[in-house]
């Protein structure tokens, strides 16, 4: 991956690096199951002129590629599942609905999982329920940009013909002592999506809204959120519209 970036009066930014990925799946053995994977970012040919602000490497020279040298465990989770019921236990990656609020953020070398436990429960072929108690986030930034938390994300949906509705609560709580200032956010939403046919052609869209509170120190912001757009398909051509306000 090669990443230039050019601001201000800051000298040129260049990384040069790459990314891989070795994974081992545990075969399921009475409901157990599991995974093992490891991550590591190689810099190529020293090309390494850009800042990592978790790290504090070269600020205030080279604007920031957060894509530092890593060599980590990125997933590594055991997975137990009783009929409705599902469980998994460790470090894992997390991707939620379109991944506005919550997701890997697979952009970039280092991919943010999450450890904690993930509870799942799906009574219907189309309801789910899924609750998440996260203990730490493992940004994509190095370890240096790791931090410790007390988040819990709650993510219920139900299938109709050909479309889905999606509502969610995430609270995000870093440690007071691993943030400074501590930020606290509370997210608030319903989404829903579906796909239908119009003139021998499909037709999928999007309608979301939330809302999200900020809590920093002894101050509180609050925002809404709002996305919509719709897609044509036509054999191997996509056309979409869409609108979005943060």
């Amino acid at each position: 991956r090669y990443e230039g970036v050019e601001q201000g009066a800051l000298a040129k930014a260049e990384g040069l690096t790459l990314g891989s990925n070795v994974s081992i799946r545990l075969p399921e053995k009475k409901g157990f199951s599991g995974l093992f994977e490891i991550e590591d970012t190689e810099i190529i040919g020293g090309l390494d002129h850009f800042a990592v602000p978790a790290a504090g490497a070269n600020l205030g020279v080279y604007p920031t590629i957060n894509d530092p040298h890593v060599n980590e465990v990125n997933q590594a989770y055991i997975d137990y599942e009783t009929g409705v019921f599902t469980t998994r236990v460790g470090r894992q990656r997390i991707r939620l609905d379109n991944q506005r609020f919550i997701g890997s953020a697979s952009w970039r070398q280092d991919e943010l999982t999450f450890d904690g436990i993930k509870l799942g429960f799906t009574p219907t072929s189309v309801d789910e329920l899924s609750v998440y108690a996260i203990n730490k986030r493992n940004r994509g930034a190095g370890r240096m940009a790791d931090v410790d938390s007390h988040d819990l994300l709650v993510n219920l949906s139900h299938r109709f013909v050909g479309s889905k509705l999606t509502g969610y609560y995430y609270q995000l709580k870093p440690d007071a002592a691993g943030a400074a200032p501590m930020q606290n956010l509370f997210s608030t939403g319903i989404q829903f999506t579906g796909q239908t046919r119009w003139q021998n052609m499909e037709v999928d869209y999007l309608l979301e809204g939330a809302k999200q509170e900020e809590c920093r120190a002894a101050t509180t912001h609050s925002a809404s959120y709002a996305q919509a757009w719709a897609g044509v398909h036509s054999g191997s051509s996509v056309a979409r519209v869409g609108y979005e306000r943060m």
